[in-house]
C-alpha cells in the first residue's frame, strides 16, 4: 500500500514581512558577530543566509536593529540548509526560531491559520 502525503495546512502563527520591505532596512548577527542576510522576519522568528552552518537544535544568541529599535534574543535553529554553492563557498538558508516574541515586530495580525487576503 502506498500512502500519498498531502499537503499540510498553513503552520505559521505570525505573519512574515520580507526584509527588502523593511522600511530604513535592518540587519542581524548571531554571536559573536557573524553578519547574516535577513530574508524574513516575524515576531516569534526570522529566516537569514550566512556563510557558516549553524547546526539545528541548537541555541544562538540573535542580535537584530532596525530603524524601529534593537534586540537581542535566544533563538534556536530549527533548520539549515546549503542553498547555493560555488568553487570553495557554500552559502547556508537557516530558520531560527526566538525563544521570546519581539513585539515591536509585531506589525501584522497573528496568523489564524488560513492565507492572508489579496486586497
Amino acid at each position: 500500500m502506498v500512502h500519498v502525503m498531502t499537503p499540510y495546512g498553513e503552520r505559521r502563527r505570525y505573519f512574515r514581512v520580507s526584509a527588502d520591505r523593511w522600511e530604513g532596512g535592518l540587519t542581524g548577527r548571531i554571536r559573536p558577530g557573524h553578519q547574516v542576510r535577513v530574508l524574513q522576519l516575524s515576531p516569534g522568528g526570522v529566516l537569514v543566509e550566512t556563510d557558516r552552518r549553524l547546526t539545528p537544535g541548537v541555541v544562538v544568541e540573535w542580535y537584530i536593529e532596525t530603524v524601529v529599535g534593537r534586540h537581542t534574543t535566544r533563538a534556536l535553529v530549527v533548520r539549515c540548509y546549503v542553498c547555493a554553492a560555488g568553487p570553495g563557498t557554500l552559502l547556508f538558508r537557516a530558520a531560527l526560531e526566538f525563544e521570546r516574541l519581539v513585539p515591536w515586530l509585531n506589525c501584522e495580525p497573528p496568523f489564524d491559520g488560513n492565507p492572508p487576503s489579496a486586497n
